[in-house]
């Protein structure tokens, strides 16, 4: 049985929402006011399985975000024949505290890459006291819009992360240009935690972690959740990969590490830790 906190706080601006969306530019508007959004995302389902990464970038007027799957440009074609499904969550950047959690959010601009080994660190404005916390990292501009990328993660701590961007393998090694990636950082949850967020939404969430490989495993969930965010915590395999969604959400969540293949046709990913979370609204 899973018991619920509820703490009574200041509104939190914070939205969640599931979106579904292709290879084109999809919007999201903001329905609470935000100074300085964060993104979380993901992962997408694999209606169509072609390989590829989740990208957003904010609109410049302030409204909300733009979200699409891009796919590696090694694939044969661009276009993504099926609609995806995925969760996508607003908070504004800072430090707040939810029942037993504590929960921080940030940009950070990043030009670090992993053919280079170079590696960005991000410090938490504030450390966490229950020790290393799961962290979220989102894509969230598009200075290299022609290049799909993911964000590599590794070594967190209480203090801090690092993390790196990464194309496919077979893209000639060359210096990206600067992109935003969204953070988010939060105390693993014992229990269901409940807040009203600024939205007028009443949100429920549970953090954990888990582990997944190129092999779609089931990871159980406390209940049906409405929505799932998840994001990859380690670098333990070189080898350029995203989250992929294999089921519609129920008690459990069918993930796996889906390769990209530019540089050869093996797909097999050694496992990699990842860090979720729960919402209900």
């Amino acid at each position: 049985t899973t018991t619920t906190t509820t703490t009574t706080i200041t509104l939190i601006p914070f939205q969640a929402s599931n979106t579904k969306f292709k290879h084109k530019w999809k919007t999201i508007k903001f329905t609470a006011k935000f100074r300085h959004p964060v993104i979380m995302a993901g992962p997408p389902t694999s209606n169509d399985a072609t390989a590829g990464a989740l990208r957003c970038k904010l609109l410049s007027n302030g409204q909300g975000f733009r979200t699409r799957f891009q796919h590696w440009q090694s694939e044969s074609t661009q276009t993504h024949k099926k609609k995806e499904l995925a969760t996508f969550a607003v908070i504004d950047a800072g430090s707040y505290n939810v029942g037993s959690s504590q929960l921080q959010a940030g940009v950070a601009t990043v030009s670090e890459n992993f053919v280079d080994r170079k590696w960005a660190s991000i410090k938490f404005p504030k450390r966490f006291k229950g020790g290393k916390p799961v962290v979220f990292v989102t894509l969230a501009s598009s200075n290299n819009d022609a290049i799909a990328l993911v964000v590599r993660v590794k070594a967190i701590t209480a203090r801090g992360f690092k993390v790196s961007l990464q194309t496919e393998e077979a893209a000639a090694a060359a210096a990206f240009k600067p992109e935003d990636v969204h953070w988010v950082a939060m105390d693993a949850t014992k229990e269901a935690t409940t807040f009203t967020a600024s939205s007028g939404q009443t949100i429920t969430f549970s953090a954990f972690r888990a582990a997944v490989s190129s092999v779609a495993a089931s990871v159980a969930l406390d209940s049906k959740p409405k929505g799932l965010v998840a994001s990859s915590t380690s670098t333990i395999g070189s080898d350029p990969f995203s989250l992929r969604l294999k089921n519609k959400l129920t008690a459990s969540a069918l993930l796996y590490a889906q390769e990209e293949t530019s540089a050869d046709q093996e797909a097999e990913h050694t496992t990699e830790n990842i860090a979720l979370v729960t919402l209900n609204w």
